[in-house]
């Protein structure tokens, strides 16, 4: 029922080492039959395992092209820069405006509400998001802007 001789030996014991833990199970009638159907399952249970792993070798080239979901180092690292980044610009902007910007964005608090937890006009606290909102993007564009490099001098530039 083997195809290669060492499946077939491997398949022999397994064969055996069921027969010997459910000896207590058979009933003393007709054993060829009883060894027969243990066998047949096994070798089932093994191709089904022979081919399961042949799929899962064949994909494994796949998944060595998938990419990662996770983030590179680099990308962990660039990240938190980004987070510093934004915490020190939010840091920098006034306490009213900032605790209405953050509840803002961070809680999604609607405006009326925020009105509300801070005791002032709603158009007031719509200016005080909007002005956040912009400060934080345009300082977040000038970090993420890479720093104007020095050109050389040519040689009329020279001192000399």
């Amino acid at each position: 029922m083997a195809a290669d001789s060492c499946d077939a030996e491997d398949l022999a014991q397994s064969v055996f080492l069921i027969v010997f833990r459910r000896l207590g199970e058979f009933d003393g009638k007709n054993l060829p039959s009883w060894l027969y159907t243990i066998t047949a399952n096994q070798v089932r249970d093994h191709r089904r395992l022979a081919w399961t792993r042949g799929r899962a070798y064949d994909s494994e080239a796949a998944l060595i092209e998938m990419p990662s979901v996770f983030p590179t180092p680099a990308e962990v690292v660039e990240t938190g820069e980004q987070v510093a980044a934004l915490a020190e610009i939010v840091a920098r902007i006034e306490a009213k405006s900032r605790a209405a910007f953050l509840l803002f964005t961070l809680d999604q608090h609607t405006s009326k509400e925020i009105a509300v937890l801070q005791r002032a006009p709603l158009n007031t606290v719509l200016g005080r998001i909007k002005r956040s909102r912009k400060t934080v993007a345009a300082r977040m564009a000038e970090w993420a802007r890479p720093p104007a490099r020095e050109l050389p001098l040519g040689r009329a530039g020279q001192s000399g």
